[in-house]
């Protein structure tokens, strides 16, 4: 059986809220809208306020949130490129690793190299000094021996009178050889080689006529044998200078290929390439293949000019231009996109070529404690060799006009003057010049002849000391 709902009756229930209208006086009265309203403004403003920060707070996070994005992309753009800077540097530091031990190698022979050619050229050179000098003393003393000798000037500029020989003093040795019998028949000897020489170099010609007699030079004091084993010391010298390139690989030898690479470091990362002073390491690395070309092909005494070398002409340069290390660096810059050559050409100059060219002009001798060098400034080969390659280097100075590169070029300079009148002063000092009494000697048939009448002419060795002493050494020092 089902409950039943029980039925309300309308009526009843209006009568109910009729009679709660109709309450006591005194109870409280019902709020209206308005009051309502009223009491709920503040809870609305602070729905505003809290609203508004809200809002506030979600574009702060939005920033946020786009800030870190963007420094994430950032970080990300960063870590990809110093991935790349690192895998560059990995792949940079093996190739250098690699250059460096490649001419590692290079320069200790090329260091054994330039001390052999410099041996070589001073011997050649100090030979030739020795025998010219030797030459003046021979004469002075062939002519004060015939009373023909007025006086030798010597390096100082005094002037040495000859005096008649004191027959009281001895003139033997300890063993009781007689010194100036000794010391004519070395004399005689080594004019009996030079005239030997000289005939043979004239192709059997005596050359007895005054003008012949002037064509001797201090080459006929060099014989053919000691040019024969100077050329074959300078063809071994070559030949091992040759095999040094050997030791590494073709790309190690190029001076194009090394300055590409640092370039490119130098594009990619010039703030790195500042900091590690990579211009200054390229210097270095470059000079050695400087050095081993100029081992090679420059010849700045003309020495194998001045021995008759049956060498190609084109082996040995004296413009820098010519040079293939030269060649290579201005292709390089020229081709380079990145920053171009500052300097860098200079400062291998005034680092490599400059040291090989005063090397020539500036040694130090232990015993006299001057410097003097292996140039002859009485040789018109040599100077002209030395004025062609020194025109080079200032050419080469004088393009970098900045203000390092004009210091560097007066340095130069300088130190080039004071090495050429070093070198001049010391040979002058070693001089001994003989001057001949001209008044005593005439000219007859050809012949020097003792301007006494009736007297015979001079015998071959005093008549090529006459020549020497009035013409041909007037010659050189001219």
């Amino acid at each position: 059986v089902l409950p039943t709902t029980p039925v309300v009756d309308d009526n009843t229930d209006s009568t109910r809220r009729r009679s709660r209208r109709t309450a006591a006086p005194g109870d409280a009265e019902e709020p209206t809208l308005t009051q309502i309203k009223s009491s709920l403004q503040p809870t609305i403003k602070n729905l505003q306020i809290v609203l508004s920060d809200l809002d506030t707070a979600i574009h702060r996070h939005e920033s946020t949130v786009t800030s870190a994005n963007e420094e994430a992309k950032k970080l990300e753009a960063a870590l990809e490129k110093h991935g790349k800077a690192l895998e560059y540097y990995q792949c940079l530091r093996e190739d250098l690793a690699t250059w460096m031990g490649a001419l590692r190698e290079l320069k200790k022979m090329v260091d054994l190299a330039e001390d052999a050619k410099h041996q070589w050229e001073g011997e050649i050179t100090w030979r030739r000094k020795e025998r010219a000098w030797e030459w003046q003393e021979d004469v002075a003393d062939v002519l004060e021996n015939k009373g023909l000798l007025e006086k030798s000037i010597v390096g100082d500029g005094q002037s040495i009178v000859p005096t008649s020989i004191n027959k009281s003093q001895p003139t033997v040795d300890e063993f009781g050889r007689d010194l100036t019998s000794m010391a004519t028949m070395a004399r005689t000897k080594r004019w009996e080689r030079r005239r030997q020489i000289f005939i043979r170099r004239r192709n059997g010609n005596s050359g007895t006529s005054i003008e012949e007699r002037t064509l001797i030079t201090n080459e006929d004091n060099i014989s053919n044998e000691e040019i024969s084993d100077w050329k074959q010391r300078h063809q071994a010298f070559s030949d091992a200078i040759a095999l040094v390139p050997m030791m590494v690989q073709d790309e190690y030898l190029s001076t194009y290929n090394l300055c590409k690479m640092f370039l490119e470091w130098e594009r990619q990362y010039p703030d790195d390439y500042k900091n590690c002073y990579a211009a200054m390491t390229l210097v270095q690395m470059i000079s050695v293949l400087v050095r081993l070309e100029l081992c090679q092909r420059w010849d700045t005494l003309a020495l194998h000019e001045s021995l008759d070398n049956d060498e190609n002409e084109k082996t040995f340069v004296s413009d820098l231009s010519k040079f293939k290390w030269c060649i290579d660096l201005n292709e390089a810059f020229s081709n380079a996109d990145g920053p171009k050559n500052n300097g860098l050409l200079t400062n291998i100059i005034h680092k490599c070529v400059v040291p090989q060219f005063t090397s020539v002009l500036t040694i130090q001798d232990m015993e006299r404690g001057n410097l003097h060098g292996l140039y002859d400034p009485f040789s018109p080969l040599q100077t002209k060799r030395l004025c062609f390659c020194c025109t080079s280097i200032l050419q080469y100075l004088d393009s970098c006009l900045n203000e390092k590169g004009s210091e560097k070029r007066n340095e130069f300079l300088e130190n080039t003057t004071k090495s050429l009148l070093s070198v001049l002063q010391y040979n002058l000092e070693s001089e001994a010049i003989p001057i001949v009494k001209s008044s005593d000697i005439t000219i007859v048939d050809d012949k020097f002849m003792p301007r006494d009448s009736g007297a015979n002419a001079y015998d071959d060795e005093t008549s090529d000391a006459i020549a020497y002493a009035m013409i041909i050494q007037t010659k050189s020092l001219s």
